[in-house]
């Protein structure tokens, strides 16, 4: 197996256990010490700065909420898109389709922007254009021998068939 499949398949497995991994962590509770009572509660000089609020922070991937990343929903739109893209790809050549360089690029692709596809971007399109590549890559392994395991579905391709 040429290096670009081999590290495109390995991507895609990494990409897979983490999708799996739970988005929550549990909080463990500490319990609260109370508060010393004082005669005289200290308030800050009228002069001294006040404190600015924090800003908001995104949600990190390990720690977000379950609505933020509804995997369902990426799984059927993975199925529907990568049924269309074998296809589409029925019609070029199987050298056309395992090509080493696109398939090299595909992997690094899916390396640096899996994240992308499972937490929307905040930039226009670029969630879109990260999933169609991930597509791309799902429809062109499923035409190795024995395709390609993805998310708990096997998609597999004979080249040639109509």
């Amino acid at each position: 197996m040429p290096d670009g499949l081999r590290k495109l398949k390995e991507d895609l497995a990494y990409a897979e256990a983490m999708a799996a991994k739970p988005t929550k962590k549990k909080a463990t509770k500490k319990k609260a010490k109370p508060a010393k009572k004082s005669k005289k509660a200290k308030r800050p000089h009228k002069c001294a700065p006040r404190k600015a609020a924090p800003a908001p922070t995104p949600p990190h991937p390990e720690t977000a909420k379950s609505g933020d990343c509804d995997l369902d929903l990426l799984s059927m739109a993975l199925e529907v898109g990568v049924s269309l893209r074998i296809d589409q790809l029925k019609r070029e050549s199987i050298d056309t389709i395992l090509n080493p360089a696109e398939m090299a690029e595909l992997a690094d692709d899916i390396a640096f922007h899996a994240d992308v596809v499972m937490y929307k971007s905040k930039k226009p399109g670029e969630t879109a254009r990260h999933f169609t590549r991930l597509v791309e890559a799902i429809a062109r392994l499923a035409y190795v021998q024995g395709g390609i395991k993805f998310n708990g579905v096997r998609y597999e391709a004979a080249h040639g068939v109509a």
